[in-house]
């Protein structure tokens, strides 16, 4: 019946397919606008909606199309549908392949936008190779196609990741391989595979961080020879000593990924909040390395501090060294610290949203933004802020839709965890009678709330920080919690 229909109306197919991306589009750009109607934004975005599920009506075969509709459920705050709608997406591939025996080739293709997005959509290869490596998904190669004219952000960073990922930059060959793609492509940019099942990142790499950790497997990347010592020579010029140690801190701004725009303002913070942990480390006797772009605001003079953001000495294959090489890496809702993880680097995440993106190991810490009901005049509580749909709400039209509105971390919350991260570090924390018991119930809570989308009764892996979860304990669970926001749970 279906094949029926699609041979007698094919023009239906295409035109609903057509009419879906406009309106997706649309929705897109409505969201961006700084006084939008959000009744009128929503209306779009079922439009678009209704006419995905009418392409999928009519050719069900369309892995393309439930990847376009999945990702528009998620921005629309329907995350379990689009977690559904990226499992059947999958299943299609799969069956397809099967059909055609492409299956026995033994590869699987990796999203484009993994090497041309940004270096931290690039780490995303971290679970996903190492869950190859476990058994966690198939084993097949993985393979990456670089279409020309395409800007790779870090081509050092991608060169270290060729030892497990075959990436075809030859335009023949790319031209060749791509009809093959849409049957064999994992959207690692979503989520990937683990078992049977499509999991978002987070939650995928929640398993396959704990099972790794647990084999007590090293960390995958390793700085070579050769950068090792211009990376040392380069230091030096820095003015950083032999023998000094030092912590690698990113504050993402506006200005780089957003181009001013306001999708991501939730995710930026201000780098003044962060200048009496600055010399919180120094005092301890390290050195900080500020890492960005030179588009970001300049760092008042500092001793033992270098503003290497807007510093001659930016290079590809120097990012790739800091990272490697700092004792630990503190980072706000930005993906540059997970460049530091994948080389074994502990990794301290401030001012974090959206909580959903937890894609943390056992030695990280990490503290959120806080967020404000605007309309119950109060903070929502741990669990209000750790579970749908505050938790996945992404974009800041949807903090804007919920009410919300995200509270920066203050300094002395961002320099007691810098604190913590260190005494950690050198074996010297004392935790306080309730802590322990604070840090479980917190843990317990993102299990019990759904923090890591797909999972059931599954808590993070990292910490939160100590003081932070000392100064806001009221946010934790009560027998007499406050009542929860109406239109989020």
């Amino acid at each position: 019946m279906i094949g029926r229909s699609i041979a007698v109306w094919p023009r239906r197919v295409e035109s609903h397919a057509a009419l879906a991306a406009l309106l997706d589009q649309k929705y897109a750009w409505m969201i961006t606008l700084p006084n939008r109607s959000a009744g009128h934004a929503i209306g779009v975005g079922e439009r678009a909606l209704a006419c995905f599920r009418a392409v999928l009506a009519l050719d069900p075969e369309r892995p393309d199309v439930y990847q376009s509709c999945a990702a528009l459920l998620f921005t629309m705050g329907k995350a379990d549908e689009s977690l559904q709608t990226l499992q059947r997406g999958l299943d299609i591939r799969r069956g397809l392949a099967a059909r055609h025996e492409l299956d026995r080739l033994k590869i699987r293709f990796i999203s484009p936008v993994v090497a041309t997005s940004t270096i931290g959509v690039m780490t995303f290869l971290d679970p996903y190779v190492k869950a190859g490596l476990l058994g966690v998904r198939t084993s097949d190669r993985p393979v990456l196609l670089v279409l020309p004219g395409q800007t790779i952000p870090n081509p050092r960073f991608l060169n270290y990741w060729r030892q497990y990922v075959t990436v075809v930059t030859d335009p023949l060959a790319v031209e060749r391989l791509l009809p093959l793609v849409s049957d064999l492509e994992d959207p690692l940019n979503w989520g990937m595979e683990c078992g049977k099942r499509f999991l978002f990142l987070s939650s995928a790499a929640s398993i396959v961080f704990k099972q790794w950790e647990r084999e007590k497997r090293p960390p995958l990347l390793t700085l070579t020879t050769d950068d090792y010592a211009r990376g040392s020579d380069r230091l030096r010029q820095m003015g950083v000593p032999d023998g000094a140690w030092f912590v690698c801190l990113h504050v993402r701004e506006s200005g780089f990924k957003d181009g001013g725009g306001s999708q991501d303002l939730f995710r930026n913070s201000d780098i003044d909040t962060y200048l009496p942990a600055m010399k919180c480390i120094v005092d301890r006797g390290g050195w900080v390395i500020r890492m960005g772009n030179p588009m970001m605001r300049p760092l008042p003079a500092m001793d033992h501090v270098v503003d290497y953001a807007r510093s001659e000495f930016r290079s590809d294959w120097m990012d790739v060294f800091l990272c490697a090489q700092c004792r630990l890496f503190i980072n706000n809702s930005s993906g540059l610290g997970a460049v530091a993880a994948a080389f074994g680097v502990p990794y301290v995440l401030t001012n974090f949203l959206p909580t959903c993106a937890v894609l943390f190991q056992s030695q990280d810490t990490f503290i959120p933004k806080l967020c404000w009901s605007e309309s119950q005049q109060r903070y929502l509580t741990f669990e209000e802020l750790m579970a749908p749909p505050v938790s996945t709400a992404v974009l800041q039209h949807q903090y804007d839709q919920l009410g919300l509105r995200p509270i920066e971390n203050t300094p002395e919350e961002i320099e007691d965890l810098i604190v913590e991260a260190l005494d950690r570090l050198d074996g010297v924390a004392v935790d306080s009678e309730g802590d322990a018991e604070r840090q479980e119930r917190f843990r317990q809570l993102t299990a019990a709330c759904g923090t890591l989308v797909g999972l059931d009764n599954t808590p993070v892996n990292c910490r939160i920080g100590r003081d932070f979860l000392r100064k806001h304990a009221a946010l934790l669970p009560k027998d007499d919690s406050r009542p929860a926001l109406g239109s989020q749970r």
